[in-house]
């Protein structure tokens, strides 16, 4: 049954969401071309065709379903109930997304890195055209122009050897916003470089052990119900809009 309005509000109100002390710039994804941002431990390249209300709204809604589910969740230790807290935020804030249900990746042997194995299973859910952009985007997050975003991808997506991101492209399909999302989790045996970039096979090959799940699904936003919420989510949000947003140059 779908909820109301008014019972999504309530919902919004109740929210877990921690509030930051001291505000960073706010980063606006204003590119006039594609373009992409981190938001927390989620990186989110935008084809073109989406105008920057569709990005703050993409970027917000799934920011603040991040942030109630590791007020309420280890992001690492528990991933079902993460997932599950993350999803419900997001059906209350207007999107139509199904639950997550992860597979383990058995061939991490034959990768050197975590980021080639992400491109090739990025490949399964992705375009050609939104392929190339979200290469574009993990190549840039790994240049010095864009420290402080993997930073802030890396602080809230990782702790010390188990990480748990996502990444995809968003666009405009039917004048909706949409997601299409890579969901990855991982426990390795030794302490990873970064929530993204990291070594696989040279690890492996000297004795280390990973788990690597991966999960993808296409998420479509409902504008009729997020519009009636949009400032509601803000509110929400309050400063965490701009500390945990920065855009990213490609």
């Amino acid at each position: 049954m779908s909820l109301t309005i008014e019972e999504r509000l309530a919902i919004i109100k109740g929210l877990n969401v921690r509030h930051p002390r001291s505000p960073y710039a706010l980063a606006v994804v204003t590119a006039a071309g594609d373009s992409a941002a981190v938001d927390a431990g989620s990186s989110i390249a935008f084809v073109v065709n989406l105008n920057d209300q569709m990005k703050a709204d993409v970027l917000n809604s799934t920011l603040l379903a991040q942030l109630d589910a590791d007020a309420s969740f280890d992001r690492q230790k528990d991933t079902t109930g993460w997932y599950n807290s993350y999803k419900r935020t997001l059906v209350t804030l207007g999107w139509v997304v199904k639950d997550f249900q992860f597979t383990r990746l058995e061939d991490v042997h034959n990768f050197k890195s975590a980021e080639e194995l992400i491109l090739q299973y990025a490949a399964t859910y992705l375009s050609k055209q939104e392929h190339d952009l979200f290469a574009v985007m993990l190549t840039a997050l790994q240049q010095p122009t864009n420290r402080g975003a993997a930073k802030l991808l890396d602080n809230s997506a990782r702790v010390l050897n188990q990480t748990n991101f996502q990444a995809g492209v968003a666009s405009v399909v039917s004048g909706q916003p949409t997601f299409k999302i890579g969901a990855y989790t991982c426990t390795a045996t030794w302490t990873l470089e970064h929530a993204v970039f990291f070594e696989l096979r040279p690890q492996l090959d000297r004795g280390g052990t990973i788990q690597f799940y991966a999960e993808s699904q296409t998420m479509t936003l409902d504008d009729k119900v997020y519009s009636q919420i949009r400032t509601a989510v803000l509110e929400k949000l309050g400063h965490n809009a701009q500390a945990l947003v920065d855009a990213i140059m490609l």
